[in-house]
């Protein structure tokens, strides 16, 4: 059920995204090590970003955080939006505010 779950907010992320390119480049945190949950997710990520584009070539790349500087910046938006909402501390997320293009849907969390 968890697995399902995160797989589905995760193609919620990608619906809203929009396609230019040929090929797409995913980097998730390897922090799953059942490789069934990563071979589900690939397959279920791979089917809906082909859904709006058949044509994409579509990589995923399973890494841990310590080793990827892309998703050590990605953790810190996150913790930095994490900061400000759930505990009123907004001094990182000043940092990044002016970057956020949707802050309708961080609503959500208020």
């Amino acid at each position: 059920m968890k697995s399902s779950s995160f797989n589905y907010f995760c193609g919620i992320l990608l619906d809203k995204i929009v396609y230019p390119y040929y090929e797409v480049i995913i980097t998730i945190d390897k922090k799953h090590t059942n490789s069934l949950f990563r071979e589900d997710f690939n397959k279920y990520i791979q089917s809906r970003i082909k859904e709006k584009n058949s044509n994409l070539k579509v990589e995923i790349f399973h890494k841990p955080s310590y080793n990827s500087n892309e998703l050590q910046v990605v953790d810190f938006v996150a913790w930095s939006i994490h900061r400000k909402f759930s505990f009123d501390d907004d001094y990182y997320y000043k940092i990044i505010e002016e970057k956020i293009k949707n802050k309708k849907s961080m609503i959500l969390w208020e």
